[in-house]
């Protein structure tokens, strides 16, 4: 729980994220606009493509993603899709600046 806290915690400094919330293995990451979501799971499931890698995304509430990882995920595993979620949303920035 310490581990996806304090990642997603610290991806509040991404400038493509407006907010993260949550308690244990159940954590949103709220974008600025609902278009903005929409495209960063776009590109997740297009990383699983193009990089052999990507990270199915859920949309939750108007402008947010669901992180629910599950409970028996190791922290290795935890700490390589917390990675892929960053890299799809240093793209989603790529592609708006």
């Amino acid at each position: 729980e310490q581990a996806i806290s304090k990642r997603l915690h610290l991806l509040r400094r991404h400038p493509m994220v407006q907010d993260t919330r949550g308690m244990g293995a159940m954590w949103a990451v709220e974008l600025h606009r609902a278009e903005l979501r929409d495209k960063l799971i776009r590109i997740g499931e297009e990383m699983a493509v193009t990089d052999g890698c990507g990270i199915k995304l859920l949309g939750a509430g108007k402008k947010s993603v669901r992180f629910m990882p599950p409970l028996t995920i190791s922290l290795k595993d935890l700490k390589i899709a917390l990675n892929l979620f960053l890299n799809a949303l240093n793209k989603l920035h790529a592609e708006n600046s």
